[in-house]
């Protein structure tokens, strides 16, 4: 016991044990080494040593030197010394084996960011596979891969082998199987203080590679963020870091492919894709990486120099243009449209003005600073129109109005022209001449003209009155709207008799077969078809000759000047000579007076309508309702 006394003095002057001191130098400690025994040491209380030891929290690389030093002090027997030593170290390791392993489960079940997940199993490789070293240590069997290049992060490394972004992975990679080996080497042996001391860097190895490779996918998606991952070029992202930092004397060349979703219909997205591909290939080889951007879908920006900017982006245009594109069993070519603009606070504002610009211009490239005005204004009322539109279709404000038609020979009103209005968000009431052209290009376009259709049907299911729907040629090509119509003439045979739908003449001669199958269906339900405006500007008597038509509306220009005017009257004669041969009815729009009235009566026209027949309103004249 004295030996044992003067050991742990002795070990108190060297000094550097004193952070454990009320764990390795008391009488506790004391106690331990006195029942260890010397000539023949019991394991049982060695290990009750190590578990102490593990439980305290001393580290093993200190543990293991204080044996050292103890049994120095107490000069005994290297042997014996060593015996006792290893007892502790097992009994240590198997604490520390315990806790490793619950704690590496937990670890494996912690939830990774969804961008981190697809890469879960790679990323937690190096766990599993301390999992399975443990599993051995513990004495249960599990396949355990030694060499670096065979397990599964080795495989992962080797496809990326010379890329020094991956080197200090495969550098701790590559230690931590060579201190596994060595380890497994001194276990086998039951050398378990030798063990320990690689096996804490092996653990440490471990969770660093999986720290590394959790950074990398990090990075990789974050990189990610910045890169258009089907042409490899910079995106909107970037374009907008790049623009903050830029050289202000260079410009900006934003375009878009004509017409591209029609591409995608008929060739598919995948053929497309690769379309892009080789107009992002083509955009590399001219301008090179740092300057190109791909912001969406088909739209791209190159960065070019301000002096020749028009010319630099007509040839890129003009080269674009003249490519041939690769699509199944062909080839095509693209057109695009597009703007540029100097670099600045609002480029890309300027840019999509441009655009809208060039779309409307066929194609010409825009130079930003060139639009005048009005055009911006023009595009500012269409975007906000656009606006207003959308929320008016979402808030009910899409209303009808109804405007009387006179039967000149009864003197009654027979029928009514229902006409389309919008209440704005100030309640004020829009025309069609005000939002009609920015509707129809709008994806609610169908979806109104279909609720015109149905809340028209309902109006009229009680009233005897016949009533008239206009329709533009966008909705006789357009199947869903077709589809509505056929479907709600049939459903309501009774109202159909009484529905006139009515066509422009300009709008009819578009595509007469197209045009003459949709009349054709109307009239199989019993509904009418009106030609409208008929005579504004020329009179395409082809319209009368090829349809059946029921109702010809001559334009209110000609019928406003048949008080003056010797060629309207003769054209105005000509179209109600022509309508009676043909079966026709004939309906004069812009009736203002009694003198017109009394005109066009004279002229045989058979019905009339403007303000001085009635105005139109939310609801039918007083005396008719």
């Amino acid at each position: 016991m004295r030996k044992i006394k003067k050991a742990i003095d002795d070990l108190i002057h060297l000094g550097y044990f004193s952070p454990w001191k009320e764990i390795l130098l008391t009488e506790k400690a004391a106690g331990y080494w006195k029942r260890v025994g010397w000539e023949d040491p019991d394991k049982k209380v060695c290990s009750e040593i190590g578990e102490y030891f593990y439980s305290s929290g001393v580290p093993f690389v200190i543990v293991s030197d204080y044996v050292d030093e103890f049994f120095r002090c107490i000069f005994y027997r290297e042997k014996e010394g060593h015996r006792i030593k290893n007892y502790i170290s097992e009994a240590f390791l198997a604490e520390k084996i315990e806790k490793d392993s619950r704690h590496i489960q937990i670890e494996l079940e912690k939830i990774f960011l969804p961008t981190l997940e697809k890469n879960r199993k790679l990323i937690n490789a190096h766990l599993h596979w301390m999992q399975a070293f443990i599993a051995n240590i513990k004495g249960e069997k599990k396949p355990l891969e030694l060499d670096p290049e065979y397990c599964e992060i080795g495989k992962w490394l080797l496809t990326y082998k010379g890329d020094s972004d991956y080197e200090e992975i495969d550098k701790k990679h590559r230690c931590l199987h060579a201190l596994a080996q060595s380890a497994m080497r001194m276990y086998e042996k039951k050398e378990y203080a030798y063990f320990l001391l690689p096996y804490h860097n092996i653990l440490t190895y471990s969770y660093n590679i999986r720290d590394m490779l959790m950074n990398f996918y990090m990075v990789e998606h974050l990189d990610s963020i910045y890169i258009d991952p089907l042409t490899g070029l910079s995106n909107y992202l970037q374009l907008l870091e790049y623009i903050e930092s830029c050289n202000k004397k260079m410009s900006l060349f934003i375009f878009n492919i004509s017409e591209f979703s029609k591409i995608n219909l008929v060739y598919g997205h995948k053929k497309s894709n690769k379309i892009l591909k080789e107009m992002a290939n083509y955009l590399l080889d001219e301008v090179g990486a740092e300057s190109v951007f791909r912001i969406y879908a088909d739209e791209f920006a190159v960065v070019i120099d301000t002096k020749d900017r028009k010319s630099i982006a007509s040839k890129l245009k003009k080269e674009i243009e003249e490519q041939l594109y690769s699509v199944p069993e062909n080839k095509i070519t693209l057109r695009i449209y597009g703007c540029v603009a100097s670099f600045g606070e609002q480029v890309l504002e300027l840019c999509e003005y441009g655009m809208m610009a060039s779309k409307e211009q066929h194609g010409s490239i825009i130079e930003s600073e060139k639009i005048d005005k009005d055009q911006i204004e023009y595009f500012a009322k269409h975007i906000t129109f656009q606006q207003k539109l959308r929320l008016a279709f979402m808030d009910s404000r899409i209303l009808l109005y109804f405007q009387p038609i006179l039967d000149l020979r009864s003197n009654k009103i027979i029928k009514y022209e229902v006409l389309m209005r919008i209440k704005d968000e100030n309640g004020e009431i829009l025309l069609p001449s005000d939002f009609l052209d920015i509707l129809k290009k709008m994806y609610i376009y169908p979806e109104v003209t279909k609720l015109i259709i149905k809340k028209a049907f309902e109006f009229f299911k009680d009233k005897p009155y016949k009533f008239s729907i206009n329709l533009s040629y966008l909705d006789i090509i357009d199947t869903e709207i077709k589809i509505f119509i056929s479907t709600i003439l049939k459903n309501n045979p009774e109202i159909a008799k009484r529905c006139i739908f009515e066509l422009l003449e300009s709008e009819a001669a578009l595509n007469l077969q197209e045009v003459n199958d949709f009349f054709v269906m109307v009239h199989s339900y019993g509904a009418k078809i009106a030609i409208d405006d008929f005579g504004s500007g020329y009179s395409n008597y082809d319209v009368i000759f090829n349809f059946d038509i029921d109702y010809i509306k001559i334009d209110g220009i000609l019928v406003q000047n048949l008080e003056n005017d010797h060629k309207s009257q003769i054209m105005v004669e000509s179209i109600v000579s022509l309508a009676k041969e043909t079966g026709s009815k004939v309906i004069a729009e812009w009736i203002s007076n009694k003198t017109l009235l009394e005109k066009a009566r004279v002229m045989g026209i058979d019905y009339a309508q403007g303000y001085y027949v009635g105005k139109p309103s939310p609801a039918l004249m007083p005396k008719e309702a």
